[in-house]
C-alpha cells in the first residue's frame, strides 16, 4: 500500500524490487505440503520431497540478495537503508 502511494519511482519500490521471494515462497511451501500428504502415504518419500521445499525456501530467504544498482549510487544512509529493505526481499 504504500509502494503504491508512493508511485513507480519510490525508493521503497526501488528497494524493495519484484518480491519474487514473497511471490514463490507460498508456491513451494503448498507443493511441499501435498507432497507430504499425497506422495508415498507414511513413507519416506513424501516427508522427503516436503522436508526439501521447506530447506529451499529458508534457504532462499536467508541467502541475501544483490543490491539494485539504484540503491549503490545513493549516499550512504540511503544506500543502507536500501541493503536493509533487499535483505528480505526479492
Amino acid at each position: 500500500m504504500i509502494v503504491r502511494r508512493q508511485g513507480p519511482e519510490s525508493p521503497l519500490r526501488r528497494a524493495v524490487g519484484s518480491d519474487r521471494k514473497g511471490k514463490i515462497s507460498p508456491v513451494v511451501y503448498v507443493a511441499g505440503i501435498l507432497s507430504a500428504l499425497t506422495i508415498d502415504r507414511g513413507g519416506p518419500v513424501g516427508v522427503g520431497n516436503a522436508s526439501a521445499c521447506f530447506v529451499g525456501v529458508a534457504v532462499v530467504w536467508i541467502v541475501p540478495t544483490g543490491g539494485s544498482p539504484a540503491c549503490s549510487t545513493r549516499p550512504t544512509h540511503e544506500a543502507e537503508a536500501c541493503h536493509i529493505f533487499r535483505v528480505g526481499g526479492a
